[in-house]
């Protein structure tokens, strides 16, 4: 006998490791038209990866291993902690989750930033 799950099939669910699902969201959330849309993916994409960037290496420091290789090692151990075909794991998300905050943050600091240069030059 099988037992199917009650929720409908979503499409974060696609493979292993399971989609992050707030970083699937936050990369592919557009706001403006779509004949601009690859400025603003290629933007988001840039704040990520600063914002990924940043949470990888606070994370790796508070490990307090001697060794990159063991750093890293330990690394992987943590993003993959919990994780199965379902979930990406509890660490792994509130990982992701800080991440995408930041790369938010980065974003708004960034586009007010442009807009208070564009009312002071014009």
């Amino acid at each position: 006998m099988f037992n199917f799950p009650n929720d409908p099939p979503s499409k974060h669910i696609s493979g292993f490791p399971p989609t992050d699902k707030d970083v699937f969201d936050f990369l592919t959330n557009m706001d403006l038209a779509n004949k601009e849309m690859h400025i603003i993916s290629y933007y988001r994409a840039c704040y990520f990866l600063k914002a990924l960037f940043g949470e990888t290496a606070r994370t790796i420091m508070g490990f307090n291993k001697p060794s990159k290789s063991e750093q890293i090692q330990e690394f992987r151990k943590y993003m993959s902690e919990g994780q199965c075909w379902r979930s990406p794991g509890a660490k792994r998300i509130k990982f992701f989750r800080t991440v995408v905050a930041e790369a938010h943050k980065v974003r708004h600091i960034l586009c007010d930033s442009f807009w208070i240069l564009i009312m002071i030059l014009f």
